[in-house]
């Protein structure tokens, strides 16, 4: 009985581990700041982010508000600028940063491993908070 509860337990622990891994992996896949494509992270991309400031709604069909989502989080924040603060003068290229997640083939299956594997996570983990409930009760009746 011992062993079930600390194997349900484990697999909760594992599965908390697994999402904050996937959120940051997802939260890293992010275009280097080159809004504009020259190849430069400059005072130009950081105009054009600054424009679509507090915008809303970005997504594949608005080209997430003319690329100054940079994150492609759906809103130009804070997170756009800092991106860009961090490369600014930086020579970059957008192509050049090997991430599938940003291809136009592949934002859908990314937006949808986004969405799935918390889904995912957080069922496990109900599943593994109800089964430990189960063993209490099961061992207050005995």
């Amino acid at each position: 009985m011992k062993n079930k509860k600390s194997m349900i337990q484990f697999l909760i622990i594992f599965n908390l581990i697994f999402i904050l891994y996937m959120s940051f992996i997802c939260a890293v896949s992010e275009q280097c700041g080159d809004v504009n494509n020259d190849e430069m992270v400059n005072l130009r991309d950081l105009n054009l982010v600054r424009s679509k400031l507090n915008s809303f709604g970005c997504n594949d069909g608005n080209s997430w508000c003319n690329n100054a989502d940079l994150n492609k989080d759906g809103v130009v924040d804070e997170k756009d600028l800092t991106m860009i603060r961090e490369n600014f003068n930086q020579k970059c290229s957008n192509d050049e940063m090997n991430n599938v997640a940003l291809s136009p083939n592949n934002s859908s299956e990314n937006n949808l491993l986004t969405i799935f594997i918390p889904i995912l996570g957080a069922a496990l983990i109900f599943i593994g908070i109800f089964k430990i409930i189960k063993l209490k009760r099961k061992k207050g009746r005995c």
